[in-house]
């Protein structure tokens, strides 16, 4: 105390809490006699939770000390929380010497919890191995690197956990052990069973664990290690062969209590394989797959399934049913994420299983599924194949769910052929099967299939009514892969009737699901139609942009009906920018395509491209030959928006002759078609069309009649418009045309 006359004292005793009591004595001494002084006295210790003002208890020696100096006004305790997210900035910044990235305080606050202990040894340790680097002035994460556990359990980390786990009695170590072995949070429950000991005690030591050594948190009935690394310093030193024993028993208490239920598949799966019996955990492996899958959680199906698939070979024939499911439930992950070739493989496989088997239900399901894929990749007839033997099958074993699938497929099947009515009375079938079923999700299947043919045939009212009631079904059941199709028709409906805010909305919606469940092969056509309506109201940046990103990804998935509409659509984008070369090149390339892939719709689009792009280049003959074609397919597939633009391109093809009564009269069949279907976009550019062809002919009076109606639909387009899109729309020259006459 002498010392302290002449300069301050401060005096710092740490880990109080592990003091024997003649240390206690001294620290109360000290405490008690130094208030006449310029001395701090500093204790340092972890208290329990429960070490609050005016509250009684059986406390230890050191916290009977710590209230009665309290109650004397001689010390004063501070309670230290764990560090927000802004004060591990702060300590980042500070150990740095610079601004840090948010991403890089985000990732280790997330990693240590707060911990000021692991902060500091995080960012020492990634220090010195430059995995942060300064670039621009800021601290940033190199390369985006993942932080593990193994980086984070320094010797200095494994020390101060290894000092706070060895002061547990054996009892409660076991434990914990048994805890760390569940993971990272665990129940009572599981722990009674395996250590078989009373709920009653086992949560009595619990409450010592979480009170008086601070290793778990109680939330409501669960239990968590207050650190992810105690977990794993304990699980790392439990004897190799007693940690399969643990993870045998908590794996024989979660299926005793919850069997086969599929939310608890993936965990009774982990525990069995870190028992050592891969084989028993084959079925939970399974099952964890299909529940992932069912969430379109895409990786952790596929590890699910590899890891089932990689046990399952060179399997024995009695678990074939076990590797179909293996099969199947990759391929249907491999179609999600666009690997068709991945995707058909599989299917392939399994349907070779399947005939093997002689499992009949299997069989055809197998062959849908290959049929699906065929037809994605644009092998219509092989998928249209396919789906009849499918067919086929279902109707002989009487498997009405199975047949019902088939001809939903086939429907679409149908679509991509230009057989609309055929698609609609397939659609139709299955729709009453599912309506006998009560299945709600193939309902709305059958609903969108319907709206998908009546779109094709131009009949929108028809197809607007059905892509509702799909939607109605998917959103009120959850189907997300439904919803995100569907609303991409509905989006080209919109399109159609000229309410292009509309449109991108139900497009982008569609993308955003199609994103968020990783339904990536069907996330080129979504980006297509988006395309489409930018072109739509004279965005041809922003048009080419989403065109070209779908062709990437269709080219990737092999998705060729995506890919002839991508090509095509970059043609139109480049005609408009008047590169009639480049447009050439792509109008015969999806020609060629479509032609190959047996698409006719895409076939027929093609032609009318090629006629409109040699039009405007003045050979009528080349312009006339693909318009003859265009109009012919057109009405073998009856496809009325096709054919509206058939007439139409005919009428300007022979608009340079002097059968002034055919050009009329095509020009007014396309007009009436339009008007039929209520084809806004298409109308007013028919009347401007035919207002400027009656005004070459001298026709004024029925020129301005024409030219008004194309005013008074693009004053209803524009209205609907926000600011943005509006004001691209407004610089078109067919818009400048119509609304300054």
């Amino acid at each position: 105390m002498l010392i302290s006359l002449e300069e301050p004292l401060v005096i710092i005793i740490d880990d109080l809490q592990w003091s024997d009591k003649t240390t206690i004595g001294l620290f109360s001494f000290i405490a008690r006699n130094c208030s006449g002084f310029p001395i701090l006295l500093i204790g340092i210790l972890r208290p329990p939770e429960y070490i609050s003002e005016g509250e009684k208890s059986e406390a230890s020696p050191l916290l009977e000390t710590i209230r009665q100096l309290k109650i004397e006004g001689l010390a004063e305790l501070i309670s230290l929380q764990r560090f927000s997210k802004e004060e591990t900035e702060l300590l980042l910044v500070k150990m740095l010497n610079s601004p840090a990235d948010p991403a890089l305080v985000e990732n280790i606050f997330q990693n240590t919890e707060g911990n000021p202990l692991f902060i500091s040894e995080l960012i020492k340790l990634m220090k010195d191995k430059r995995l942060i680097k300064t670039k621009g002035g800021i601290g940033r994460l190199e390369n985006q690197i993942r932080l593990d556990k193994e980086m984070m359990l320094t010797a200095k980390v494994q020390d101060v956990i290894h000092q706070r786990i060895d002061r547990l009695d054996s009892k409660l170590r076991e434990i914990l052990e048994v805890a760390s072995c569940e993971g990272e949070d665990f129940e009572a429950e599981p722990l009674t069973a395996c250590l078989v000991m009373d709920k009653i005690t086992l949560l009595k030591n619990l409450s010592i664990i979480e009170k008086e050594h601070h290793l778990i948190r109680h939330e409501k009935n669960r239990y968590k290690f207050d650190h992810v690394l105690i977990k794993e310093v304990l699980y790392r030193n439990i004897l190799f062969e007693l940690r399969q024993e643990y993870h045998k028993l908590i794996a024989e208490y979660l299926k005793n209590k919850y069997g086969s239920n599929n939310e608890l598949a993936s965990k009774i799966s982990h525990h069995l394989l870190a028992s050592g019996n891969p084989e028993e955990a084959v079925p939970f492996l399974v099952l964890a797959g299909n529940k992932a899958r069912e969430l379109y959680a895409v990786e952790n199906a596929l590890e699910f399934y590899n890891q089932a698939g990689e046990i399952l070979s060179g399997a024995k024939s009695e678990e074939l049913e076990l590797i179909m499911n293996v099969e199947e439930g990759l391929g249907d992950i491999y179609l999600l994420t666009g690997a068709t070739e991945k995707a058909v493989e599989k299917f392939q496989h399994f349907l070779e299983l399947a005939e093997d088997s002689d499992n009949k239900a299997e069989e055809s399901k197998a062959l849908r599924k290959v049929s699906e894929v065929s037809r994605i990749q644009g092998k219509i007839k092989e998928a249209f194949d396919y789906c009849k033997k499918a067919i086929q099958i279902s109707q002989d074993i009487e498997n009405h769910s199975e047949l019902m699938n088939c001809l939903n497929n086939l429907a679409v099947i149908h679509s991509a052929k230009g057989e609309y009515n055929s698609a609609i009375d397939l659609s139709k079938e299955a729709l009453d099967i599912a309506k006998e079923l009560s299945d709600s999700k193939s309902l709305s299947i059958s609903f969108s299939n319907m709206g998908f043919a009546y779109w094709h045939m131009g009949v929108y009212p028809s197809a607007l009514e059905y892509f509702n009631h799909a939607i109605g079904i998917q959103r009120s059941i959850g189907d997300n892969l439904g919803l995100s199709t569907t609303l991409n028709f509905l989006g080209l409906v919109y399109w159609k009737l000229g309410e292009y805010e509309n449109a991108l909305s139900s497009s982008f919606e569609a993308l955003n699901i199609k994103k968020n469940i990783g339904d990536i092969g069907k996330v080129p056509g979504t980006l297509n139609v988006i395309g489409d309506i930018y072109r739509e109201v004279n965005d041809i940046e922003r048009a080419l942009e989403f065109h070209m990103r779908s062709l990437i990804l269709a080219k990737q998935h092999q998705n060729k009906g995506a890919m002839c509409d991508n090509i095509r659509d970059l043609g139109e984008d480049y005609f408009l920018l008047r590169d009639i070369e480049q447009a050439q090149s792509y109008f015969e390339e999806a020609l060629e395509l479509s032609k190959s892939s047996g698409i006719v719709w895409y076939e027929t689009r093609a032609y009318i491209s090629l006629s409109e792009l040699f039009n405007s280049s003045g050979n009528h003959e080349k312009a006339l030959y693909y318009s003859n074609l265009g109009l012919k397919y057109a009405k073998k597939i009856n496809a009325k928006d096709l054919i509206i633009e058939t007439l139409w391109n005919q009428a300007k093809v022979k608009a340079g002759t002097e059968d002034y009564d055919e050009i009329r009269k095509l020009f007014l069949i396309a007009i009436e078609l339009a008007e039929s279907v209520g084809h806004k976009t298409f109308q007013w550019k028919l009347y401007k069309d035919f207002g400027r062809f009656l005004q070459d002919n001298g026709k004024n009076f029925e020129m301005n009649i024409y030219r008004n109606k194309a005013r008074e639909i693009l004053k209803k387009i524009i209205e609907k418009l926000n600011e943005d899109l509006k004001r691209n729309f407004l610089n078109s020259e067919n818009v400048k045309e119509v609304l300054q006459d």
